[in-house]
C-alpha cells in the first residue's frame, strides 16, 4: 500500500471516531462568526441622556444646580418630555409656569397643544446639557432627534434644539420651555406734553426680551410711532451700540387722540452676554393734525418730529 492510500485511511478514521466533536465545533464557529457580524453593524442604541455628562455647565460663570435639586430637576424635564411626546396635553401644560402659560401660550391649552404637535409630530427621543444656572432657575439645553427606532427613516431625519428652564417655586419644580426665562415687573415712567409711557413688565428670553408697555396719548394729535419710513425708529441702547426692534419693520403703529395703549416692543438679548442698557429711545415721534392722508410717507404732513427717550 502506498503512502497516499495509507495517508487516507487514517484520515478516514479520524473523522470516523471524531466526526460528532468536529461538527460541533463547526457549528460554534459558524455562529461566533454570525453573532461578531450582527454585533457589528447593529445601529447604536438611542438613549434620552447624552454621553457625557449632562450636569457640566456649559457657561462658567454659572454656578452648580445643588445635589439635592438635580435628580428631581431632570425628573421635571423627563416627565414634561414624555407627557408631550405622548399627547399628554393637560399634563404637560400644567408643569409650566404661570409666566410661561401666558406669554407662550396666552393662557390657552389648545395654543399648548399646537406647540406640542408641531414639535413632537412624531415620537422623539432628546439628549440633555446644563447650560446655565441661577437661583432657583437651571437652564438647559435640549435637543430633540426623531426616535428613528421607532418611526424608521422614512421621510428623513428632524432634529430641532431648544433652551428649557426647570423653576423650583416652594418646593414644586416648573418648566419655561422656548427659551423663555420669566417676567420681570418694572416701573420704568417718562412722559411729556403729548405722551406718557409706562414699561410694566420685560419678558426675558435666551435670545431676545420683549418690553411690554402702556402709551396714553394726552394730545389731540395722531402720533405715528413708527411705520417703516425711517431706519431705526426705536432702539435700545446697550453698552456703547444700539440695536433696533425686531418686531416692528415692515408696520405702522399709530396712537389716536386721547387713547391708552399697550404695546410690546421686542429686541435681541442673549442671556449669556454681558450688557448694560441705559436706555429705550423712540428715535421718530411724529405729530400728525389729522388722518386724511393715512400714515404712510407723512413727511409733508408732520405738525412735529422729535425723540422720546425712557431710561432704564
Amino acid at each position: 500500500m502506498n503512502w497516499n492510500a495509507k495517508f487516507e485511511i487514517k484520515v478516514a478514521n479520524f473523522f470516523r471516531k471524531n466526526g460528532r466533536i468536529i461538527l460541533i465545533i463547526a457549528v460554534i464557529w459558524i455562529l461566533l462568526i454570525f453573532v461578531n457580524n450582527w454585533l457589528a453593524n447593529r445601529p447604536e442604541e438611542e438613549k434620552n441622556l447624552t454621553a457625557y455628562d449632562a450636569d457640566d455647565t456649559i457657561m462658567d460663570f454659572s454656578g452648580s444646580v445643588p445635589n439635592a435639586y438635580k435628580e428631581k430637576v431632570k425628573q421635571t424635564i423627563d416627565d414634561f418630555f414624555n407627557y408631550c411626546n405622548d399627547k399628554e396635553y393637560e399634563k404637560a401644560y400644567n408643569m409650566l409656569t404661570d409666566a410661561a402659560k401666558s406669554y407662550l401660550y396666552d393662557d390657552s391649552l389648545e395654543t399648548f397643544k399646537k406647540y406640542v404637535d408641531l414639535t413632537f409630530d412624531k415620537k422623539k427621543i432628546y439628549t440633555l446639557q446644563n447650560y446655565s444656572n441661577a437661583t432657583n432657575m437651571y437652564m438647559y439645553t435640549i435637543k430633540i432627534n426623531d426616535d428613528l427606532e421607532t418611526t424608521g427613516a422614512t421621510g428623513g431625519y428632524d432634529s430641532y434644539e431648544e433652551k428649557w428652564i426647570v423653576e423650583r417655586t416652594n418646593g414644586e419644580y416648573y418648566i419655561s420651555n422656548q427659551g423663555y426665562i420669566g417676567r420681570n415687573y418694572t416701573t420704568y415712567v417718562a412722559e411729556d406734553e403729548y405722551m406718557k409711557v409706562e414699561i410694566t413688565s420685560i419678558d426675558i428670553g435666551y435670545s431676545k426680551k420683549a418690553y411690554n408697555m402702556t402709551i396714553r396719548n394726552k394730545s389731540d394729535y395722531y402720533i405715528v410711532l413708527y411705520n417703516g419710513e425711517l431706519s431705526s425708529e426705536i432702539v435700545l441702547q446697550v453698552n456703547d451700540t444700539t440695536r433696533a426692534s425686531v418686531n416692528t419693520a415692515g408696520s405702522t403703529y399709530v396712537l389716536l387722540p386721547e387713547t391708552t395703549n399697550e404695546v410690546e416692543l421686542i429686541f435681541e438679548s442673549f442671556y449669556d452676554e454681558s450688557e448694560t442698557i441705559q436706555s429705550l429711545r423712540f428715535n421718530a415721534v411724529r405729530l400728525l393734525e389729522d388722518a386724511s392722508h393715512g400714515f404712510d410717507e407723512i413727511n409733508d404732513y408732520i405738525y412735529k418730529t422729535y425723540s422720546f427717550n425712557i431710561n432704564l
